[in-house]
């Protein structure tokens, strides 16, 4: 097991309501000293919905990248509350799916060189669909279903981007096999 990092200074250079941003000097396991940007986050949840044979999706405008995304529904874990309730939550909020199953299947890091922040991965099936229960900043999302050819095709065409979805995907594909 390596040896754990000491840290000798950690600053808050911004804190803000999704993120922090940390500068922290630290002597890593081999003893060399190293200066890291930290984006501290919280954590949160993916979920695969799946039923009737089609494949759940947001499409959603992403500010940063400025493109419209299509992405598995995710969601911050809410202060008290477990990640099972997240993951219903959300399954509800964003594609209004009710009285499934879930099934947990790990967690992925968002991106581990940089911030601290893992989402746990579920895989939602035979739910039924009901209203969207979407929060303010979320009016533009809407919900895309694909068949697994169709699926298949978007992910060869580059259609699908983001980083988790594609993870999460990777772990279905493992689970399924």
């Amino acid at each position: 097991m390596p040896r754990k990092v000491q840290i000798l200074n950690s600053k808050v250079l911004y804190d803000g309501k999704w993120v922090q941003l940390a500068l922290d000097e630290i002597i890593k396991p081999d003893g060399t000293r190293a200066t890291h940007e930290v984006v501290k986050r919280r954590d949160g949840i993916l979920i695969i919905p799946i039923t009737n044979n089609k494949y759940y999706f947001v499409s959603q405008y992403r500010y940063p990248v400025n493109e419209v995304c299509l992405e598995f529904p995710t969601g911050f874990i809410d202060d008290n509350e477990n990640h099972l309730d997240t993951a219903k939550r959300e399954l509800r909020e964003e594609i209004g799916g009710e009285n499934g199953t879930l099934q947990y299947i790990g967690f992925i890091w968002s991106w581990a060189g940089l911030m601290t922040q893992r989402l746990h991965v579920y895989v939602a099936r035979d739910f039924r669909v009901t209203l969207q229960e979407l929060e303010a900043s979320e009016k533009d999302l809407k919900v895309i279903t694909l068949s697994k050819t169709e699926l298949n095709k978007k992910l060869l065409e580059g259609d699908i981007k983001n980083s988790s979805t594609l993870a999460a995907l990777t772990l279905l594909n493992i689970l399924e096999k």
